[in-house]
């Protein structure tokens, strides 16, 4: 991850849309792109006439687009709903990169995107979010702007609460001082010279918050949290793993519901990048998502 920098993996990457849109051409459906406000647009599969719907934060690092992998990934969630008699519709936000988008512009577009449902009909219990690496983050930054508004960004006002977020291998925290930042440093893709450049460009010159690094924030910031359901996963193997744990520990202090499961040996965000590097093993933390995902559209 250290061998081209950010710029150049960008300009070679296609960008969220574009590659939503080869996905599109690939499985045969129409294009569905709608743009919101704050300059994000939201990329749609599955059928509208479904009950509930996932809005995904793709990872990358605030720095990359969504990959080929979360395309699939979600096409996933899909049809493991059509085959237990139930529908799911999905929504990918595509949200300004970094560095030339800097937090909280991404919330910013985050709220955009749910507002938009909200206003198309849908009740907050219809809507999941989930996130997995920097989307993680953009989830459990979402999930506390619902109980605690971010100054810079607007309120969201909710009949009820959110059905439901999913956090899977979340980057909540860029201090990099946790113990498995050493101890897993040559398990895992993640380099850590790297991650701090992606953190860099997506903090820009705003100061750290709650918001922006979850894990930095106490017990008492996740009391009376707005979604119903919520789960976390982390890798063993991965060096994000203890930043993961004590986020996970301190938001169900004050909500016994939330799931954490810990995938032993492995790495970062394996649903993706395992699958990204070929491997197709059948992964725990995959097992996992599928059942976390089915008991929520069945």
């Amino acid at each position: 991850m250290s061998g081209l920098t950010v710029k150049q993996s960008q300009a070679i990457q296609p960008t969220t849309s574009e590659g939503y849109q080869t996905f599109c051409k690939k499985q045969k459906f129409k294009p569905e792109i709608v743009e919101f406000e704050h300059g994000a647009t939201g990329c749609f599969l599955g059928p509208k006439t479904a009950k509930k719907t996932l809005v995904w934060f793709h990872g990358g690092g605030y720095n990359f687009a969504a990959a080929e992998e979360h395309w699939g990934m979600l096409w996933d969630f899909i049809e493991l709903a059509k085959k237990n008699g139930a529908e799911l519709r999905v929504m990918v936000l595509e949200y300004e990169l970094a560095p030339y988008g800097v937090f909280p512009l991404q919330l910013k577009q985050a709220v955009a995107s749910i507002q938009y449902l909200l206003n198309s009909g849908l009740q907050p219990s219809q809507i999941l979010i989930g996130g997995d690496s920097a989307g993680g983050n953009l989830a459990a930054a979402f999930t506390a702007h619902l109980t605690h508004t971010h100054p810079s960004v607007p309120a969201i006002d909710l009949s009820s609460n959110i059905g439901g977020a999913l956090l899977v291998s979340p980057w909540v925290s860029f201090t990099q001082e946790r113990a498995s930042w050493k101890s897993n440093h040559k398990k895992d893709a993640l380099d850590p010279a790297t991650v701090r450049i992606w953190s860099d460009n997506f903090m820009g010159k705003t100061p750290n918050d709650n918001w922006s690094q979850p894990a930095e924030a106490p017990a008492e910031w996740w009391k009376g949290l707005k979604v119903d359901d919520v789960a976390i996963t982390a890798g063993g193997n991965e060096v994000l793993r203890d930043d993961i744990r004590i986020c996970a520990e301190n938001i169900k202090v004050h909500n016994p519901q939330v799931e954490y499961f810990e995938a032993p040996g492995e790495a970062h965000d394996a649903i993706i990048m395992d699958k990204a590097l070929g491997l197709k093993e059948d992964f725990a933390s995959e097992q996992f998502i599928r059942k976390w995902i089915l008991a929520r559209v069945k």
